[in-house]
C-alpha cells in the first residue's frame, strides 16, 4: 500500500497527488479515491484511512455528484469527516479571473481564447464545456474560492452564479499559462464544500 499511495514525481521534480490508480487528498484528511464514468453510468470509491471507512457510490445516470454523496454519507457515519462550508477568498489572481469571466460570459468560448487550450483533445473538451455552459444562462457572479498548485499546474477554483444555477469552475493553467483543463460542474449551494 505504501507504493500505491506514493504521489507521482513529475519530470519537473514536483509531486502530483496521484498514486497507482488512486487520487490522494491532503495528508491531513488521509482520503484516497478513484472515480469514473462511461455512457451515463458513474462510480466513486473513497477510502478514509483514519476511521478505516470505505464508501462506494454507483450511479446509473449522468449529472449525479457522486463525490458529494460520498462526503454526505461519510459525515453521517463520522461527523468529523464533514467538510467545512466553502467561502470565497481574496482574489490574488485578478488577471486570471478577468480572463475566465471573458470565457464564461458568452455561451461559447471566444475564438480569441481557443488557442490558449493546451489539451490534445481540445475540440472534444471545448464541445463538452460549451454544452454544459449553454444550459446555465447569463453569468451573474464569479468568485475565487481556492488556488492550488497541483503538480505543474496552478488550479484556480471558482464558483459562478448563473441565471440557471450555480456551478464550480476549475481552471488549470500550465507553467506557460496555457489552459490545461477547464471544468464546469453544477452545485446546489454557494457554500457547498469544494
Amino acid at each position: 500500500w505504501q507504493e500505491i499511495f506514493r504521489p507521482a514525481t513529475l519530470a519537473s521534480g514536483r509531486s502530483y497527488p496521484y498514486g497507482f490508480g488512486w487520487f490522494l487528498e491532503s495528508p491531513r484528511q488521509q482520503v484516497r479515491y478513484h472515480s469514473g464514468s462511461h455512457l451515463g453510468f458513474g462510480s466513486y470509491y473513497s477510502r478514509f484511512l483514519g476511521p478505516q471507512l470505505a464508501i462506494i457510490v454507483l450511479a446509473n445516470r449522468s449529472g449525479v455528484n457522486r463525490e458529494e454523496i460520498v462526503r454526505h454519507l461519510a459525515g453521517m457515519i463520522d461527523p468529523t469527516l464533514v467538510p467545512a462550508p466553502a467561502r470565497p477568498i481574496k482574489d490574488s489572481a485578478p488577471a486570471v479571473t478577468k480572463r475566465l469571466r471573458r470565457m464564461l460570459e458568452p455561451q461559447e468560448i471566444p475564438s480569441s481564447e481557443l488557442g490558449a487550450f493546451a489539451m490534445s483533445d481540445r475540440p472534444y473538451r471545448i464541445s463538452v464545456y460549451s454544452k454544459a455552459r449553454a444550459s446555465l444562462g447569463a453569468l451573474q457572479e464569479l468568485r475565487l474560492f481556492a488556488i492550488d498548485q497541483v503538480g505543474d499546474e496552478r488550479v484556480h477554483i471558482y464558483r459562478a452564479r448563473f441565471t440557471g444555477g450555480i456551478a464550480d469552475v476549475n481552471l488549470a493553467l500550465g507553467t506557460d499559462d496555457r489552459i490545461q483543463a477547464l471544468g464546469l460542474s453544477a452545485t446546489e449551494r454557494w457554500d457547498a464544500p469544494l
